[in-house]
């Protein structure tokens, strides 16, 4: 302290006796740990960023993550066997029952049928002649005969959850039924799901199951698709097929997700971002879906075996509702004395 205090005294000596141009300034070296360049700074803050990507993913998803606010309590009744509430950016749970239960998922299977179409050079225009093999159960818009582009069967399959256009579209890239769905198994593995397998494109076989994590996480890498995204929000679609007969046919397709028609007005559900439904005896009522409140929050909500079509909507619903009602994101007010949400490691 002495020798800085008498470093200023000489500087302030010479620059009154004139002789403060003669000097350099290597001569006075006040503080070198203060006087930066602007390169030196540049450096500081590119290797602080540097830092922050260097820490742990989970750190990062936690310091991104909502936090639930002080005295909330979980009181929803649910029919659902397993449902999950995923925070979309920083993909951490922030309700769950039973989410990593294997469970048959019925035609959220065809979330992955699609990404393994997209991933075969599509050609839009190309006419599928729908056959025996597509099959007759389940949800069905096309007959046996009818003639009907791949651009079709893509929205029939996606808003109208129909399984003929799904084993259609399948077909329409060219690969047998095995190799199809050793590239849905081979899709599911890349995205790091252990415990997702199916056995064929539509979701009817109960030996299609997945977890609501990893469905939930499904979903989020199929809506980065814009086509899905486009055709998942999608309240209805006119579909073109050229029948037995050669008579063009008009078929409307009304979407299975009715949270796309639902009434959100007193909601915090600001909009549908996307999702997929499925149903089948073994599964129950099943449905994904993402949601947004009207400051871009999004949560991804699964509800996996409900008792009913309708309950399965209310019940996401009522998730995503009490989710918003319940958590604080970054920037909220009140966020930094909110509670940490518990992560898996």
């Amino acid at each position: 302290m002495i020798s800085f205090l008498f470093k200023i005294f000489i500087w302030k000596m010479a620059l009154s006796l004139g002789v403060l141009s003669f000097l350099p300034l290597s001569a006075f070296p006040l503080n070198n740990r203060v006087v930066q360049s602007s390169e030196q700074r540049g450096g500081d803050l590119r290797q602080e960023a540097e830092t922050k990507k260097s820490l742990p993913l989970s750190q990062r998803k936690v310091d991104l993550a909502p936090r639930r606010q002080p005295e909330t309590e979980f009181n929803l009744k649910l029919s659902a066997r397993s449902f999950l509430v995923l925070d979309e950016a920083s993909e951490l749970p922030l309700v769950s029952q039973e989410a990593d239960t294997v469970r048959p998922v019925g035609s959220i299977t065809k979330l992955l049928t699609v990404l393994v179409f997209l991933k075969n050079q599509p050609d839009w225009d190309k006419e599928m002649i729908i056959e025996a093999q597509d099959g007759r159960e389940g949800r069905l818009f096309l007959n046996e005969g009818d003639r009907v582009r791949v651009y079709d069967l893509f929205y029939a399959t996606l808003v109208g959850s129909s399984n003929n256009a799904a084993m259609a579209l399948a077909r329409s890239t060219g690969l047998s039924l095995e190799d199809f769905v050793f590239k849905m198994n081979e899709e599911a593995s890349a995205l790091g799901f252990k415990n997702t397998q199916v056995v064929e494109p539509t979701g009817l076989n109960s030996q299609n199951r997945s977890t609501t994590k990893e469905v939930a996480l499904l979903l989020k890498a199929a809506l980065r698709e814009p086509l899905i995204k486009k055709a998942t929000t999608a309240k209805s679609y006119m579909l073109t097929v050229i029948d037995a007969d050669g008579q063009s046919v008009k078929k409307e397709i009304r979407a299975t997700n009715l949270l796309l028609v639902s009434n959100l007005t007193d909601s915090p559900i600001a909009g549908i971002e996307g999702g997929k439904t499925g149903f089948i005896d073994e599964a129950g009522h099943s449905v994904a879906v993402e949601v947004k409140n009207a400051a871009g929050r999004k949560l991804v909500v699964v509800v996996l075996g409900a008792t009913s079509n309708e309950g399965r909507f209310n019940e996401a619903r009522a998730l995503a509702d009490w989710t918003y009602e319940s958590y604080l994101w970054p920037g909220d007010t009140g966020y930094g004395v909110a509670a940490v949400p518990e992560t898996e490691n």
